[in-house]
């Protein structure tokens, strides 16, 4: 894959919480870069950063030992903005849907 563009990553968890990611690579698209957005789509289901600066100080879910901002870096891949929702209570109980919340 050869194209420099904008690229979603995105991620389901049991069809309770899903993540959106939109990520600007410096360079041309690839494979591994499609995978890395997935990968934070994954990463942000699952710990529900608050802010973009937020998610960028987390410890990486694929990699703990490196944050969230060290990975983009390394990749030279600037996050745009993400959305994540969960249907019902986020805690597992059975409370209400929970409209989506963008962060740009």
């Amino acid at each position: 894959m050869d194209r420099s563009t904008n690229l979603i990553g995105s991620y389901v968890f049991k069809s309770k919480i899903a993540a959106l990611v939109e990520l600007a690579p410096h360079g041309p698209c690839s494979d591994a870069l499609l995978q890395l957005a997935d990968q934070v789509a994954q990463h942000i289901a699952a710990m529900a950063p608050e802010s973009i600066d937020d998610l960028l100080s987390h410890p990486f879910v694929h990699d703990t030992t490196r944050t969230v901002g060290q990975i983009l870096a390394a990749n030279s891949v600037d996050i745009v903005r993400y959305v994540r929702w969960y249907v019902g209570d986020p805690d597992g109980g059975s409370g209400p849907s929970t409209p989506a919340r963008a962060v740009a």
